[in-house]
């Protein structure tokens, strides 16, 4: 098996997937515990790797984590903008196709992980641990509260670890070239000369006198040439938990005490069980924006037509097996299952929560194309 490592080093799939590892892996962590029971395989197929296909759902719930995981990192400084600006779209499908990738990978060189692999994985995580000692109780607690069943975390567990035996496979047998050594060590070393000179600042003064009106009216004209960024004057102190640690009792009480008082945080977010007929543009003539334009009106105007034949009595779930793009959730009748609130892109969930059970949304409008929805069910 290492010598297919060794033979392929040079590659690209050596060159180019390291940096994705970390990002497959933390999706996949991020699933297992983060996302509860939400099927992998809702919605329409996104892409296919050698025949491994990668769901819309899945699709969806990488992308809205990776916007979690730049918020959380850049705090206040983060923006809708930058969503655009740093190509989360694109990000998450790649993530997903290395994440793809490396499973293959793994099932050609045969690497597996044992049974026995995944209980400790699973016996090591600290939100199991009570007294230093794995918790069943805690254990069943979580997959409620996640509402998972033992089979599906299970399995989580053991794709995470496979990937980390692959990843590490990898990065511990690539190969180093010469010259990608001496390219680092240059930019280590690399030193500049540089010459200057230097000009008094009124050297550039100017002869003509400029009065204050003068001065006022062309900062009037100017003002975006003379902001600057908003600024903030902070004092903190630095407290180390550690510090402290061994001065703390807490008790039953305490810890019952911040339960009240933090109850917010501690609720389940909402669920929604809900079916679309999705409609995406078919671009027929090029890439163009005026096919692209077309394609988008052919597929507003099959949303409109099917909406008002629903609103005259048709069946939803026939229509989403005759007409529906997303050919995954249409062969149920349109049916995407059970999901949490903030899982779905911003357009589709803000529609769904006007609506009440049984109610079907007029068309409304996502990247993925065209939708119309109706809520079955909220707990």
């Amino acid at each position: 098996m290492l010598n297919v490592i060794r033979e392929h080093a040079d590659s690209w799939l050596i060159k180019s997937i390291l940096w994705f590892i970390v990002f497959a892996f933390i999706g996949t962590i991020f699933y297992s515990w983060g996302m509860g029971g939400a099927s992998s395989s809702s919605g329409g197929v996104v892409a296919t790797v050698n025949g491994a296909k990668i769901s819309q759902g899945e699709y969806e719930r990488t992308f809205n984590n990776l916007i979690n995981f730049y918020r959380e990192q850049l705090q206040g400084q983060f923006s809708e903008g930058l969503i655009e600006k740093l190509d989360l779209k694109t990000q998450a499908l790649d993530v997903l196709i290395q994440k793809r990738i490396l499973l293959l990978k793994a099932n050609e060189l045969d690497i597996k992980v044992s049974d026995a692999e995944v209980v400790d994985q699973i016996n090591s995580l600290s939100a199991f641990q009570k007294n230093n000692a794995f918790n069943n109780e805690a254990y069943q607690n979580y997959l409620k509260f996640k509402r998972l069943t033992p089979l599906e975390f299970e399995e989580s567990q053991r794709e995470s670890l496979l990937l980390e035996k692959i990843g590490n496979l990898i990065k511990s047998n690539t190969k180093v070239s010469p010259d990608e050594l001496n390219e680092a060590f240059v930019i280590e070393n690399e030193k500049i000369k540089l010459g200057y000179i230097i000009i008094p600042d009124n050297h550039f003064k100017s002869s003509e006198k400029v009065n204050q009106e003068e001065i006022k009216s062309f900062y009037e004209k100017n003002k975006k040439r003379f902001e600057v960024p908003e600024k903030i004057k902070v004092q903190y102190v630095k407290a180390i938990p550690k510090t402290y640690e061994n001065q703390l009792d807490i008790q039953d009480e305490d810890i019952e005490d911040y339960y009240t008082t933090k109850i917010a945080d501690f609720r389940v977010r909402k669920m929604f069980k809900a079916s679309h007929i999705l409609f995406s543009p078919e671009l027929k003539d090029g890439n163009s924006e005026e096919s692209s334009k077309k394609a988008e009106e052919l597929a507003e105007s099959e949303a409109d037509d099917i909406f008002k034949q629903i609103q005259n009595g048709a069946s939803f779930s026939e229509m989403a097996k005759k007409h529906s793009d997303d050919t995954v959730s249409g062969e149920n009748g349109g049916d995407l299952g059970e999901f949490p609130e903030g899982m779905m892109v911003t357009e589709f969930e803000n529609a769904l929560k006007k609506l009440n059970p049984k109610d079907t949304s007029k068309p409304i409008k996502t990247s993925f194309g065209f939708h119309i929805i109706r809520l079955d069910e909220v707990t």
